[in-house]
Order: C-alpha cells, then structure tokens, then sequence
C-alpha cells in the first residue's frame, strides 16, 4: 500500500474528488431518509 507522501498531485486530487463524491451519495442517502418524515428538511438538501 502506498503511503500519502508517495502520491503524485494528480493521484491527490483523483482521491479528493472520489472522497466527495462518497460524501455527496452519503449526503443524498440521509437527505432521502429524511424527506419522508421532514420533507421541508430534506428540500433544503
């Protein structure tokens, strides 16, 4: 396994855009279990 040291700047922002694009589908899945129970809440995601 390589270390973070051992990343080029492209393989960091290769890994910064797949970490919030995990975020974003983390997001959308807990804004989706909202909208039924608080669907003002969940709009405002």
């Amino acid at each position: 396994m390589r270390t973070f040291s051992d990343l080029s700047e492209s393989e960091i922002l290769a890994l910064a855009i797949s970490l919030e694009e995990e975020d974003e589908r983390i997001y959308a899945d807990y804004a989706g279990g909202l909208r039924q129970g608080f669907p003002a809440s969940a709009a405002l995601m």
